[in-house]
């Protein structure tokens, strides 16, 4: 399974013979960098919003969706029974619901038409969950939430309890008691990430936090109304990852305000701005965002020993989202011998050893544990900030934005994948991919062919308990995980 988008086609590859899924990181690290085909996205999307655990079988998924169906049957006998008591709370919620369905994403071709039955199913998902939770009932910005689940999902059950993990989230943000914790990491983060912009920000702002409301539906909402609906969508993938942050809409916004960065800077006054942030929506590419957005991410997780201790949970997923590759992957050696291995499997290779052999020579300086402040020793403006295209084509550009003049290492997207350079003790330059961990003394982008991939020169090796892992004597790397 190559770090690739998702497809109706490549999802079965990720089960196993009991229908589980082998390799749930595999799966988080591809939708986050590559995200989902539209139409395989019915299948994933349960999976990814909780509803099915990644480890069920398809006996248990049965079983979910038996209880899961008479859980909402229930739900729906509840509205249905407060409708005919004439209940003042649901009437309450029933009367803005309805103003609000009918204007719920309707140039979609989903729920376009008077009398469109999806409507009608828009309404009753939105009810059964004021059931569910009658604390927080019904507020708007909810249909916008549950809108583009069913139009994907596109089946009424399971879009309800999608619905209700995604609520689970984003339940604070209707309540308003997180909406002021994620301006306040947005602050935050621009602060520390790039001053100059901050600063002009605070200003604007007149050094009120309330006045950062300019981004308030950009999290209220997860950028739903910032996007088209199918680029709406491919964030939303990221941000349900947890790959490599449990934050990453927080990256998001970083990512536009650097994207604008030099218009936002002409600016001084407030009114102004928020004229022209509002003006940003649907006008936004949703690619450029993301792909600045991992900018930023990669780069404060490169210095993350420069961060404050707030901030440093901002770049890591919340304690159980992620789901780590074993603790072998690049750098420890696999303690194979020939003679441990059956004859029909391959030989351990030359070194297993990330980039040991291709060391520069005249350094005694040997890779170890990526995380030692000796492996990210970077000097401040080694490098200029800039962007430059490799010399083999297009589909290799290179962007290169050292850390507000903290990191003088760079950041470089290769076939989808993000390497950072980082630099010795002695400045001999080496490449760390912070998504696996996996050092190397070769450039990423020099081992790539003219096709624009590497070369798919993986080969399977065993340690001595039988355990696969891949090593690529292109790059000199060894993991764990499936590379194809």
């Amino acid at each position: 399974m190559e770090d690739q988008q998702i497809t109706s086609e490549t999802w079965p590859n990720y089960f196993n013979a009991d229908g589980q899924i082998l390799y749930e990181y595999q799966v988080r690290k591809c939708i986050f960098f590559k995200g989902i085909a539209p139409e395989a996205r019915p299948q994933v999307w349960p999976f990814l919003l909780a509803v099915y655990p990644f480890s069920s079988t398809p006996h248990q998924r049965q079983t979910i969706d038996a209880n899961n169906s008479k859980e909402y049957a229930k739900l729906c006998e509840a509205w249905q029974l407060l409708r005919d008591r004439e209940d003042e709370s649901y009437r309450k919620n029933r009367k803005i619901i309805d103003k609000d369905v009918l204007r719920t994403d309707r140039n979609h071709p989903y729920f376009t038409g008077d009398d469109n039955p999806n409507l009608d199913t828009l309404r009753n998902l939105l009810l059964a969950h004021t059931v569910l939770d009658p604390e927080l009932g019904y507020v708007q910005g909810m249909n916008d939430i549950l809108s583009p689940i069913l139009a994907t999902v596109q089946d009424e059950v399971k879009s309800f309890w999608c619905f209700v993990s995604y609520m689970k989230r984003m339940r604070n943000n209707f309540v308003n008691i997180s909406m002021h914790d994620g301006l306040r990491s947005v602050m935050a983060l621009t602060k520390f990430y790039d001053p100059e912009l901050a600063s002009m920000l605070q200003e604007c702002a007149h050094g009120e936090e309330e006045d950062w409301l300019f981004c308030y539906q950009w999290l209220l909402l997860d950028f739903k109304r910032e996007f088209e609906f199918e680029d709406a969508i491919v964030i939303w993938e990221r941000i349900w990852a947890q790959f490599s942050t449990s934050h990453f809409h927080i990256f998001v916004a970083l990512g536009i305000f650097q994207l604008y960065k030099s218009k936002i800077m002409s600016f001084h006054d407030l009114l102004e701005l928020q004229m022209f942030i509002k003006g940003l929506a649907k006008n936004m590419n949703v690619q450029e965002v993301i792909r600045q957005a991992l900018t930023v991410l990669w780069q404060l997780k490169a210095d993350e020993e420069l961060l404050p201790n707030d901030l440093k949970a901002l770049i890591k997923p919340v304690e159980g989202a992620i789901f780590v590759p074993p603790p072998m992957i690049g750098f420890q050696r696999a303690q194979a011998k020939k003679n441990q291995i059956p004859k029909d499997r391959p030989t351990e290779p030359p070194s297993v050893f990330a980039g040991l052999h291709n060391k520069p020579s005249g350094s005694n300086q040997k890779l170890g544990s990526v995380g030692s402040s000796a492996y990210h020793d970077i000097p401040a403006g080694l490098l200029a900030p800039g962007r430059r295209t490799h010399p083999k084509g297009p589909q290799r550009t290179i962007v290169t934005q050292p850390l507000a003049g903290r990191m003088g290492g760079r950041s470089a997207l290769v076939n989808g994948d993000i390497w950072i350079q980082c630099f010795t003790r002695e400045r001999h330059p080496y490449y760390w991919n912070p998504t696996t961990n996996i050092c190397t003394w070769e450039s990423p982008e020099n081992a790539l062919t003219g096709t624009g991939r590497i070369p798919n020169i993986w080969a399977q090796y065993y340690t001595p308990n039988g355990h696969p892992y891949f090593y690529n004597p292109k790059l000199h790397v060894t993991q764990w995980l499936p590379p194809y």
